[in-house]
Parts: structure tokens; sequence; C-alpha cells
């Protein structure tokens, strides 16, 4: 656009702040007029009316830029160390809808634990802090404890162990007064009170401060210091140095005090979780991982191979859904973008922290990826789903199920026995065997691999690697959306299976691929052994070279319960034998011997189940059988219950043939009533009246009413030939309804003419019919 936009006038005020007039639209003789407090804010203005006017957008609002923007002061009431910690966690984290409120929570743990009881009762304002101070909270998370800091008795610092007056008083057998007076007198020097916990705060005592003035449950106390990673240190650090910074900003202090400073190695002596570097250092292999893998049951055990063969973090395995997983021809592959296993806060579309049990979000941008998976683990998966999850299955359900509701952390319990029960541990490979661990094993596993490859499979960020610029890699390089190119690393996987362990699940009792503490229902386990059984995974245990069963599996094919199952093998009717369980060091099952034994003397006994299917009776009425012709049950503790022999059995079945032949002759008195269309208290009159005969015999063995068929068969026949006979309307005589519609009356009002002389007349089939000539005379006579 070539020239001035738009012309106008602009005058600088007594009060320093300019008005201007330009017109209301290009070549309008109609102006606006704006007030601005000082040139800058005019001509930003101005340049924003020429740029709108420029692309045809309408003027921008002048209000919007005649305000002075003023910097926010943050008021600071106290310039303690807590306080200003406090609010720059606020401000940084808190108020700040991008951060992620776990990451909140982590910071202000490191401030409430490891910054305010350290500097807070060192100081009384943060001005004081000196880089020698920062340099002595260095040392003290290496575990250097000063000789000034200790008393005669050894100083007690576990890895943070923060008491409030009541926790004190309680572990160290104190009053709670004597705490508080201790307390108030500055006998503890590294408590403070906490003033985010509540309006008054609450008090945080450090252990190490109760065992310096002898508050010690037990004389022979003793504290070893704990020591912090270099790493871990470092990102403590690195919020002291964040908290300085934003006191300085403030003008609270003139520098930062920790400039220069670095975190040091945990010293000797002291218990730390860090791990000695060595570049000897063993992994699991893949045989080593079996071995552990074995002891953990199904859902477990996938999980296991989940972060074993993928390297997957515990949080990513756990936020695998069905929806997650694809096929790609003939590859299996996962989109990994979910974290879950456990409760998580994340912030929702207004801004509020809620708690969710997956949040689509993975540890670094680089975790979410979409990997081939190795064949072994994908015919896992599948086995899996078929045996766990329902075909209709909504999609977002998670993939591994719980079997206590307890996901990653159980997942965790259980794995550290397994662990243990394998004999992997840190005396040997100098690392603990967790989760982390696991992706560890399959880095150094993919050692020849292509780097580049490597990195992104396992969702490390890729940088520099052989000669490349790390800009091209940060910046430029774009992840391919398909599996093409890393099915290199499933190929080198594929190989490395079938060399050291061949299959990722070997067969296995059905004890150890279900967990043992819930009752499931027929159909869910049926599916569940059909899954495994197809796929060739069921097996059997082998103790004492004798095969071994579950309580499970026995009690299905005895047809009894777990518990009664149990009490068999207690009493010693079948042989009990130790087993090692899912997870657990061991458990129980019987011999499959003993069980086919117990099941041939079952199949010589009856039970009165069995009794009552076979001849078809009810429980009451094979008690009262029973009772009648003194028939006594074997009981004990072997027959578990009211056990017949086949004799007694052969018994029950002649006297039942006896008693249906008396049936065919005979019927109940509710037969009778069913036939005649009357009730029992009528049969009841007419066996009375003589007029149906009882038959004796059948009723002392029935032991109810009989009634013999042939009086049955009388009595229907004698209302039948009544009911037979013709019926004739008298002579002269014409129906009751036909004398209604002649004179109009009601029924009831044609019966009473009777007493007028009326002759009425009622027929065999209980009609009535009115004599003509006498019902005319006598409606004329009442007319």
């Amino acid at each position: 656009m070539a020239g001035r936009p738009f012309t106008g006038s602009s005058r600088t005020n007594a009060d320093g702040s300019v008005t201007v007039r330009i017109p209301a639209t290009p070549g309008s003789t109609e102006k606006i007029t704006a007030r601005f407090p000082n040139e800058q804010l005019r001509d930003r203005w101005l340049a924003a009316v020429a740029a709108a006017r420029q692309y045809g957008q309408p003027t921008p609002n002048a209000a919007l830029y005649q305000r002075i923007r003023e910097s926010a002061e943050v008021e600071v009431t106290s310039e303690s160390f807590s306080e200003i910690a406090w609010k720059w966690h606020h401000k940084f984290y808190e108020a700040r809808m991008s951060t992620e409120p776990s990451r909140a929570e982590s910071v202000a743990s490191v401030i409430r634990l490891h910054l305010i009881p350290f500097f807070d009762p060192l100081v009384d304002s943060i001005r004081d802090i000196t880089y020698a101070h920062c340099d002595a909270w260095l040392e003290h998370l290496a575990g250097i404890r000063r000789a000034s800091e200790k008393s005669n008795s050894a100083v007690v610092v576990a890895e943070h162990r923060l008491l409030t007056i009541s926790e004190a008083a309680e572990w160290s057998g104190k009053s709670r007064s004597t705490i508080m007076k201790a307390w108030l007198a500055k006998k503890f020097p590294h408590a403070y009170n906490d003033a985010e916990a509540g309006k008054k705060g609450i008090v945080r005592i450090p252990i190490g401060d109760l065992i310096a003035v002898g508050y010690i449950p037990q004389a022979q106390t003793t504290e070893v210091p704990f020591g912090y990673a270099v790493t871990v240190a470092n990102g403590h650090l690195n919020i002291l140095h964040r908290i300085f910074t934003y006191a300085v900003s403030l003008g609270i202090i003139d520098r930062d005090p920790t400039a220069g400073l670095k975190a040091i190695s945990p010293v000797s002596g002291t218990r730390s979780l860090a791990t000695p570097k060595d570049d000897g250092l063993k992994w699991l292999n893949l045989v080593a991982s079996k071995e552990i893998a074995e002891r953990l049951h199904i859902h477990h055990r996938l999980a296991f191979w989940i972060m074993r063969l993928t390297g997957q973090r515990i949080g990513e395995t756990y936020g695998i859904d069905l929806a997650s997983i694809h096929r790609e021809g003939e590859h299996m592959a996962l989109m990994i973008e979910f974290q879950g296993g456990k409760n998580q806060k994340v912030r929702n579309a207004q801004g509020r922290v809620v708690t969710v049990t997956r949040k689509k979000r993975t540890k670094t941008r680089a975790g979410t990826r979409y990997i081939p998976i190795p064949t072994a683990l994908a015919d896992l998966i599948d086995v899996y789903v078929t045996a766990f999850h329902e075909p209709d299955a909504d999609p977002e359900t998670p993939l591994i199920r719980s079997p206590r509701g307890l996901g990653r952390s159980g997942f965790v319990d259980a794995l550290r026995v397994a662990v243990a029960d394998a004999g992997f541990g840190m005396d040997i490979y100098g690392f603990k065997v967790i989760p982390k661990f696991l992706r560890v094993c399959l880095v150094s596993d993919l050692t020849p691999v292509d780097e580049r490859l490597r990195s992104i499979y396992v969702g490390h960020k890729v940088k520099n690697h052989k000669g490349g610029a790390a800009v091209t890699e940060d910046r430029y390089t774009r992840r391919r959306a398909g599996i093409e190119h890393l099915l290199p690393v499933t190929d080198f996987l594929n190989n490395l299976i079938e060399e050291e362990i061949g299959i990722l699940i070997d067969p296995t009792p059905l004890d150890r691929l279900l967990p043992g503490n819930k009752k499931m229902d027929p159909p869910e386990l049926t599916k569940i052994v059909d899954a495994f059984d197809e796929a060739g995974l069921l097996g059997d245990e082998i103790v004492d070279d004798e095969q071994v069963i579950s309580m499970n599996e026995a009690a299905q094919i005895l047809a009894l319960t777990e518990r009664q199952v149990r009490e068999l093998a207690l009493d010693g009717h079948l042989e009990r034998r130790s087993v090692r369980g899912a997870g657990k060091t061991s458990g129980y099952g019987v011999t499959a011997s003993s069980v086919q034994h117990r099941l041939e003397i079952d199949q010589e006994l009856w039970t009165r189940q069995r009794i009552c299917d076979e001849l078809g009776l009810t429980y009451v009425e094979l008690r009262r059988l029973l009772r009648r012709l003194d028939i006594k049950p074997i009981n004990n503790s072997a027959t578990l219950g009211e056990r017949y022999r086949d004799e007694e059995v052969d018994l029950l079945r002649n006297h039942l043939d006896m008693l249906r032949q008396q049936r065919d002759r005979s019927v109940t008195v509710q037969q009778v009533a069913d036939e005649l269309g009357c009730t029992r208290r009528t049969i009841g009159r007419f066996i009375t009246m003589g007029k149906l005969q009882v038959d004796h015999d059948a009723t002392e063995n029935l032991m109810m009413t009989m009634v013999t068929r042939a009086s049955v068969d009388t009595v229907i026949g004698h209302r039948q030939n009544r009911a037979s006979l013709p019926v004739v309307c008298p002579p002269g005589s014409i129906p009751i309804a036909e004398a209604q519609a002649r004179t109009g009356l009601t029924r009831v009002q044609v019966l009473e003419l009777k007493k007028s002389g009326v002759i009425i007349h009622r027929t065999p089939d209980y009609q009535f019919h009115v004599d003509e000539t006498s019902f005319l005379k006598a409606v004329s006579e009442q007319d």
C-alpha cells in the first residue's frame, strides 16, 4: 500500500498525555479522538490501526492501548527462606496451567524434606545464606557429618525422617510437653514450623535432633547417614538455584550464593541408593530373566516381558490399553502414549487438578512412540487377550489385569519376591532388579543394533549419532509413522529369543497362571483354561516323580468344593504335596493318583444327589423313603457326608417300582379334584358318602390318601350320563330370556312371579322356562 494509510492530527497535552484525531475510515470526514498516557502507547495504537486498514480489518479499540501496564509486585511479608521458597513454588508450579501436578508435588517434597529443614533453622532471613551454607548443605546430602553436628550419641539420619511433636513423643518415649518445651527452647537446631500445613503450621523435628539431645528409645541407637547420588543432589541443587534466582528478581538478595557449586558423590560409610560405577556391570540375560518370570503369575509375567523385550517404563507398560495394539501385516505393534497403573494427578480442561488412573503423556516426549514387538511377545499377548478379555471389550480397557487391584505397586512387590527366590540380587549384579533395570537389560542386549534405531525403540532422545549434526536429529528428522524402519530391532530380538530361551513361557500348571486368592466363575475359568490349553501353555506339576494337580482341579474332578478337597488331604484321604506357586515360595496340591483312587471310591458309593438324579426324586421324598425302609447311610471323614451302597440303592429302586404299580391303579386326592373340577374338600365328602373308594395299600405305602381308579371312573361315568340326557322345553312354556324381552322385566322379577301363580320349569341342564299362559295372565293383572 503506497502512501500514508490515513491522515490525522496529534498534540501533546500539559499533563504529558497525547491526543490523536484520525478519520474513522479511510477517506471519511468522521473523526476518532483518542487520548494516550504517552507517545509510545500512541504509536503502538497508530501502528495497529495502519495494519488493520491495510488488510481491511476494523479499527482496533483504543482503550486497549490507553493503560500503562505496571509490573506485578509480589507481596512478601517475611524474608525467611521457607516463605520465599513456597512463594516461588506457587508462582511457577501451582499457578501455571502447563505444570504437571506430579512435578509440582515432587518439587514441593524437595522443599519440605531437604531445603527447609536445613536452611530455615540456620538463618532468620534468606539474605543471610552464604556460599558456605550451600556448600555445607551439599556435603550434608552426600552423607558428611561434621564433628560439631555430633553429640555423645551417634547421629541418626535415615533418608529423611521428620516427626511432628506427637510423633516425636511417641518415638522417643517422652511426654508431648517435654518435646514441646525442648522445641521452644531451641534444642532441636534443624526443626522448623511447616507453615504450609494449616494456619498455625506443624512443627517438623528430624530424628537426628532428637537423638542429639538424648531423646532416644534405646541407648544403643545409632545412625547411618544417608548419601544421595550426584544426579539426585544436582536436581535438588537446581531447585535451590531457582529459588535464589527468584529472590534476586524480587530484590531481596543481590546474588545467587549457589553460583559455581556442584554436587559431590556420597561418601563411604553412608547408606545410599547410588550405584558405584562398574565397567563390568552384569545384566540379566534372557535365560536369567525367564527364571525370574517363571515365579510370577500370568498378569505380572506379561508386564515383566513387555518391559524386558520393549524397554518400556513401568508406567508405560501399565498404560497400554486394547486400542494400543495394532497389526501391521504379519507384525504386531504397540502405540505407547499413556502412563497408568496408579492414581495420578492431572489438570482437566478447566485447569483443576483431578486424579486419574491413566494419563495421555509419557515421561519424555521421545517416550511416545510406535514400535513393533518380537513375535514371541506378540503370541503371548494374543493368548492373554483371548483368555482375560471379552471380544467386545471397550478399546480403552487396560491390557494388563491386576489380580488384587494393586497395579504397579503389586508388580514391584511380586518382582522383589521372585528375584529373591531366583537368587538374583545386589551382591551378584551390583544393581537392584527393579522395573527400570529391565529397560537397562534390553538396551544392553541391543548393543549390536544400530544406535539410532536402538534409541528410538526404547524412547530415548536421538542426538549426534555417528558424526551427524545434533540439530539434524533434534530439529529436522521426522520419525516415520510406520514400523518398517524399526523391524531390524525386532528381527534381532526374535533371533536372540530363539537362540537363548525359545519361548517366553513353558507349559505351566494352572495354579501359576491364575491368582490363587480369587474365586472365578466356571465360564470365566473355562475360557482361561481353553485359551492356554489351545496355546500349549498348560502343563503338570511333577513332585517326586508324581503328577501333582491343584486343589481347584481336584475339586472339579471329584465334584467337590476346594474346602472339601483340603479336608480330605488334611485327613490323609488324599496325598498332599508342596509345590511352587506363582509369586510365592510354596503352595500345596494333591497327587493325581490319589485323586484317581478317590474317584473310584466315589463311583462305588452313592451320594444323595446322585440317588435323586438317578431315581427322579426330591430330597424330601428320598428322606421319607430312607426313613420308611430304615436304610442307614455311611458317614465318616472319608466320605465327606452321607453315602449309600449299591444294594441299598437297588432296594430303593424296587420299592419305587412297586409304588409306581400302585399308582397305576390309584390316584391322589388332588388328581381326582382336578379331573372332576371340584375342591379337595368335595372329594373328601364323596369319600365319606361312599361314592369314591380309598386304596388302603397305596395309602399306607405312599403315606398319602390314594383313591382307587375304578371308583373315580364310575363317578365320571355317572356325570357323563346325566349330562347326556335330552333337554326338552316343557309344552306351552317359553325361555325366561324371551319372557324378559316381552315385558322388559329383569330375571329376578320374572322368577318372583312364581308367587303370583306363574308356573316356572327348570330343566336338567339348569335352564328356566316360564308357562306362557300363566305368565301373560299375571302380567296383565299387574298392569
